[in-house]
């Protein structure tokens, strides 16, 4: 008993610590403003992508598309989820309401596509549901804002360290997995791949201009192997306390360059996570001085 006592103590510290909320307040707010502009994209297409009006293929399950009322309907209540997601309002209910909708559109159309960002949408929600995503910066009623102060004081022994600690892991694991793949696939140590990339659908103006300069074989080789240098890098240096900093720079970096080389902005909702290898304080400190800025702004405004 005494070993089951010390394993359930164990396991309670490693995920269920109070932790601060202040950067799952922060992630809230980033995965819900990626997921307004994202399924906002999406809206227009909703009955070729979601209907039986449209052209579909259902992933691991019977045809089961909804007339083309219901999908805008299914639509509108992933805008109006995700916006509450945003905002805080009634994060326990809304986070998993949320994720079954998604679950029907990405099970109904998104799948098919294999797209990294999307399944990470997935994983980002079910992280998120068992945590107290409204114990900070979240929208409250008037008559809620005078207990609003206590709520806050009180956040650290509300939020429990399971969703830091699992989207830490897998943000690593992203960046490392995607490193040793491409260390593992020799057509990633030549010119030609890495090239062609940057000829293809995905290109912006700026990589068929990087083509244009006529660059011989062994750049390109050394430039392909640098990518994979650079993200079993990234990975490390977000493992490392010490170095978090420099990979969060670094990262962000990386994900502003692939937006303006390669038309790849949903990739930005890898930042997201982010928040979680930050000093909380930090975070703190710069979400507060973010709502001062507003709060300023506004006030000139109005004067």
């Amino acid at each position: 008993m005494s070993v089951l006592r010390a394993l359930r103590r164990g396991i309670d510290a490693l995920w269920f610590a109070p932790t601060s909320p202040y950067p799952i307040a922060a992630f809230r707010i980033l995965l819900g403003l990626y997921l307004l502009v994202y399924f906002g994209t999406l809206a227009p297409h909703t009955r070729v992508l979601f209907s039986r009006d449209g052209v579909y293929v259902p992933f691991l399950v019977p045809d089961f598309a909804p007339p083309v009322e219901i999908a805008w309907i299914a639509m509108a209540a992933l805008l109006g989820l995700s916006a509450a997601l945003t905002l805080g309002l009634w994060t326990r209910w809304v986070v998993p309401v949320l994720l079954v909708v998604y679950l029907h559109h990405y099970l109904l159309a998104l799948a098919v596509k294999d797209s990294a960002f999307e399944r990470l949408i997935v994983i980002y929600l079910v992280a998120l549901v068992p945590a107290q995503a409204n114990a900070v910066w979240a929208w409250r009623r008037r008559s809620e804002r005078a207990h609003a102060g206590g709520a806050e004081a009180n956040a650290e022994v509300t939020s429990a360290s399971f969703t830091p600690r699992i989207l830490r892991f897998q943000t690593i694991m992203l960046y490392l997995g995607a490193g040793l793949w491409k260390l593992g696939n020799v057509e990633w140590h030549g010119p030609h791949l890495l090239r062609a990339t940057l000829q293809s659908i995905w290109a912006n103006p700026l990589a068929f201009q990087l083509v244009r300069l006529g660059w011989s074989d062994a750049t390109w080789a050394w430039i392909s192997r640098s990518v994979i240098a650079f993200e079993l890098l990234l990975a490390a240096l977000l493992l490392v306390r010490r170095t978090r900093w420099l990979g969060v720079a670094l990262g962000v970096g990386f994900h502003a360059l692939n937006c303006v080389v390669l038309a790849l902005p949903e990739f930005l909702i890898c930042v997201a996570p982010y928040v979680f290898f930050l000093p909380p304080e930090h975070v703190e400190r710069i979400g507060r001085g973010l709502g001062a800025l507003g709060f300023s702004r506004r006030s000139r405004a109005d004067g």
